[in-house]
């Protein structure tokens, strides 16, 4: 069915009938429908109401007048004309009974097709001529209901009101809400002088009258109004005089749009800015505003009197003629930059004071905004700044003469440990070398007095350096990755032979939540161990010191998260006084004056722990009385290391461990470790207990795979354990024999019992780790060790060339007996021209440059070798900077001049070899 055309209903029982009338109305623009039946053609009607309807008179059942009565009694139907269809067109009495029915015309059968298309026609002009109408009429509604609805809804009040009688003939919902009315038909009728206030009325008549006598044509004000509660209103009125139209009188249309809020802003706007000019008029500072344009519109009284000029002379550019003339360019710049892009600006210039002067201001400016974010322009302050620039003058003089006091002092400090170290690393180095010889008893027993004396005196200097070096602020933290176990496991080694000549238990244990890897300084964190701990085994006469790590929580430093992990080390020494706890960690502080005799030291460790663990961020504590000992708490946060991949632990799933140890710490820690590698685990507090689980292990055919053996333990120690046990004629196991002490009895005990590993306590993870795989590897596995460690052995290595450059004859005798047992070639120098001789004339693996030398001194021969490499295409010759000086500067110096590394005196065997191996092999 097609919607846009109008429809005829064709009512007639015979299909042949309906088919023939289809045919003649094809030439009309209409859709055609059909019924065969009354009850059809109802339903059809319903369906589509059609434009016209041509129904037969003669149709069974229903015939067409009944049909026709019964469409004409329902509303919807009553308007469809009918055009009857019948072959009784001259029976009168037939043709008024259709009439009747409500028909309004009829066809003859036969149908004569002009004439059903000409009645058909008109009828359809009449059809589309009222939908027209209607449509108009329905625009027009609905044009109506869209100016009522905008109107009513509109923000502002509208009215319309008689000019003459001055009443309301219509008004808007927002007119009638602000007044306080429910509904606008509450206005109707009403004088505008009921509801507008009497003082304002007058003026308001008058421009009415203006309006209606035709002098103006419209008008605007701000009056108020009356609320229905008395309330007063305020609000800016336009009024329209809108002509006659035709009959109609004149009449006049007002908008009203409320103002209440706007004006008591407005007042206390104006209240504030009187406020504020009276508040910035008596104001200690200078004060100037400037709009949207940058140009100056007011300043202060105090302003005004500073200058001597009057507000006149001062407004747009004006103030710009006080400016000294070197600081303008550099103001408008700042004032510019800073007012394009609305930020806040400071800037300080010279300003003429009324007397000549010129004064130094500092400048303060900020933009300024509306309530509605609209940008009003800038504000500034100037405070004289004159007395204070004249201070801060000094100030800085004062500073730099510090300045070039501490620079002062470092060099002193620098040169002292250059002359210090200088001999102190013959007298080190020869005790060293001493020490390797054979000596008798007494001998050893000299050396070993002024090594140890010599190690005090280093200790000493090394401590006035790094208080010195943090004083000045030239203390470099590294941020590398680090491992705390490591750190704790090399601190506790280096002590260890110190505690067990003192028959002290040096216990370790690092909790397994601690995160494996770091960033952080591992230098200075195991400076912070080491002089913590030697603290704890200095002060500790008997019993036990303990090194225990756990993580206690995280928190964000620096923006990014951290964990924070906390050592404690915890002894049973002599304690600290109460009295003294508060001054501990103070430069050259003992805890008493006798203990520097007793004992020696500067004071200076604990007051560089503080210093760096507070510079780690972290923060440390003491727990101490008398007689009972202490605990050292330290607290760093550590951001978390990228995770190295571990070792490749054993697995020892099934493998059955016996942790022999009276001490529980012990067992602890060793039980930790071997659960890690899936070890069956089982502890024994003495020798009597451990015999008799070995015994019943072995009855149960589930004997001990291996054996942590403590040496010492009560009622029965670790080798009286072996003894009885291969007396009762029991197999061998594998033992791994702990010791807290090193004596040589113990070495030839153990070969005695047939026991291959010897560890001292405390046990480095890596050295038990290693332990373990000996005794767990095959016996296929240990030979092809073998066989590999025999043929790198076998493997012949080439001396190595090396070249010192030495001016000190004490030092040059030192490093040549260094070198003694190495394979190489040693050649010397005694100052930077002999070294550049040298090197031109000969090839070598590697040099060791001294740095400060007569003639020619190590920096400059290191840059003038530098640059030959360059000029002649040689590759790069290794060379190590050796020198007295050991600042993080002097570091970089080296590096500086062309060193590959940096060693300071006193130079050390061990760290001398492994130094030039790592060069040569990479």
């Amino acid at each position: 069915m097609n919607p846009l055309l109008p429809t005829v209903l064709v009512v007639d029982d015979k299909e042949a009938n309906l088919l023939a009338m289809r045919k003649l109305l094809q030439p009309l623009q209409i859709e055609v429908q059909e019924a065969l039946s009354g009850e059809e053609a109802l339903r059809k009607v319903l369906a589509c109401v059609p434009a016209l309807i041509l129904l037969d008179v003669d149709i069974p059942g229903m015939d067409g007048y009944e049909i026709a009565e019964t469409l004409k009694k329902f509303k919807e139907t009553r308007h469809i004309p009918i055009i009857f269809l019948t072959a009784a067109f001259q029976d009168r009495p037939h043709l008024l009974q259709g009439y009747r029915s409500g028909g309004v015309d009829y066809l003859e059968k036969p149908i004569d097709e002009f004439i059903l298309l000409s009645k058909v026609g008109v009828f359809l002009e009449l059809y589309r001529a009222k939908k027209g109408q209607e449509q108009t009429l329905l625009l027009l509604q609905r044009s109506e209901a869209k100016f009522r609805a905008m109107v009513d809804h509109v923000g502002i009040g509208m009215t319309r009101a008689d000019v003459k009688e001055r009443r309301i003939l219509e008004a808007n919902q927002a007119f009638a809400r602000m007044l306080g009315y429910d509904s606008p038909d509450e206005l109707y009728g009403k004088r505008i002088e009921e509801f507008s206030h009497p003082e304002d009325m007058r003026i308001n008549n008058a421009y009415i009258e203006q309006l209606r006598v035709g002098e103006i044509s419209s008008f605007q004000m701000e009056k108020r109004y009356l609320g229905r509660d008395n309330r007063e209103i305020w609000g800016r009125l336009t009024v329209t005089l809108i002509p006659r139209i035709g009959d109609e009188a004149e009449y006049m249309v007002a908008a009203i749009e409320e103002i209440t809020e706007v004006r008591l802003l407005n007042a206390k706007l104006s209240e504030s800015e009187s406020r504020f000019r009276v508040v910035a008029n008596s104001a200690p500072v200078l004060i100037w505003l400037a709009g949207t344009d940058k140009l100056c519109t007011w300043f202060n009284q105090r302003w005004l009197d500073f200058t001597g000029r009057s507000m006149e002379q001062e407004l747009g550019n004006g103030w710009a003629e006080g400016v000294h003339p070197e600081d303008m360019s550099r103001c408008l710049a700042v004032y510019f930059s800073h007012f394009d892009r609305r930020m806040p600006f400071s800037m300080t210039y010279r300003l003429r004071r009324h007397d000549g002067e010129w004064r130094w201001l500092l400048d303060h400016g900020v933009p300024r905004y509306d309530e509605q974010g609209g940008f009003l322009g800038y504000i500034s302050s100037s405070v004289d700044i004159s007395e204070q620039r004249k201070v801060e003058a000094e100030l800085l003089r004062a500073k730099e003469n510090a300045e070039m006091a501490n620079r002062a002092k470092s060099e002193f400090l620098a040169n002292m440990s250059h002359e210090i170290r200088t001999p102190m690393n013959a007298i080190l180095g020869m005790a060293d070398l001493l020490w390797e010889s054979e000596l008798h008893v007494d001998q050893r027993k000299f050396v070993q007095i002024f090594r140890s004396a010599g190690e005090n005196l280093l200790n000493i200097i090394n401590d006035v350096l790094d208080l010195s070096k943090i004083e000045a602020g030239h203390l470099q933290l590294e941020n590398v990755p680090l491992n705390p176990a490591e750190e704790m496991e090399v601190v506790c080694e280096m002590l260890s032979q110190r505690a067990q000549s003192k028959g002290i238990q040096l216990l370790r244990h690092l909790q397994p939540e601690v995160p494996e890897w770091v960033i952080g300084d591992p230098t200075r964190l195991r400076q912070i161990f080491l002089n913590l701990l030697s603290n704890a085994v200095k002060f500790t006469d008997h019993g036990s010191v303990s090194f225990v790590a756990k993580v206690i929580g995280k928190r964000i430093l620096y923006g990014s998260e951290r964990v924070v992990v906390q050592f404690r080390i915890e002894d049973s020494g002599i304690g600290i006084a109460a009295d003294r706890l508060p001054t501990i960690f103070d430069h050259f502080v003992q805890a008493d004056s006798s203990i520097t005799r007793r004992y020696g030291g500067t004071g200076l460790g604990l007051a560089i722990v503080r210093s760096l663990v507070e510079r780690m961020a972290g923060q440390v504590e003491v727990e101490s009385h008398l007689g009972q000992g202490s605990v050292f708490r330290v607290t760093i946060p550590f951001e978390l290391g990228q995770q190295i991949l571990p070792p490749t632990l054993p697995n020892l799933q099934g493998i059955r461990v016996l942790i022999v140890d009276d001490v529980l710490s012990n067992r602890v820690v060793f039980r930790e470790n071997l659960e890690q590698m899936h070890a069956d685990v089982f502890e024994a507090t003495d020798g009597v207990v451990a015999l008799e689980m070995m015994e019943r292990a072995l009855a149960e055919n589930r004997p001990y795979q291996l054996i942590l053996l403590d040496v010492r333990m009560p009622v029965m120690d670790g080798f009286q354990l072996l003894e009885c046990w291969y007396a009762i004629g029991h197999p061998g196991i594998p033992i791994l024999m702990l010791s807290s002490e090193h004596q040589e009895n113990y070495l030839h005990r153990c070969e005695e019992l047939g026991v291959r590993h010897y560890l001292l306590k405390p046990v480095r993870r890596s050295d038990l780790l290693r332990v373990v795989k000996q005794v767990t590897q095959s016996k296929e596995e240990q030979q092809a060790q073998m066989s590999f460690s025999e043929k790198q052995a076998r493997e012949t290595q080439s001396p190595w060339r090396i070249l010192l450059v030495e001016d000190s004859e004490d030092n040059r005798l030192l490093i040549t007996t260094y070198l003694r047992d190495v394979p190489c070639q040693l050649q010397i120098a005694e100052n930077g021209v002999e070294a550049l001789e040298r090197l031109r004339q000969q090839h070598f693996d590697v040099v060791l440059m001294d740095v400060q030398m007569p003639v020619m001194d190590g920096y400059t021969a290191t840059r003038a070798w530098r640059r030959i490499e360059e000029q002649q295409g040689l590759p790069r010759l290794p060379m190590i900077a050796l020198t007295a000086h050991a600042m993080p500067e002097d570091i970089s110096l080296s590096l500086q001049a062309g060193c590959d590394a940096h060693l300071a005196k006193p130079v050390r065997k061990k760290a001398l070899l492994e130094m030039i191996e790592r060069l040569l092999s990479s």
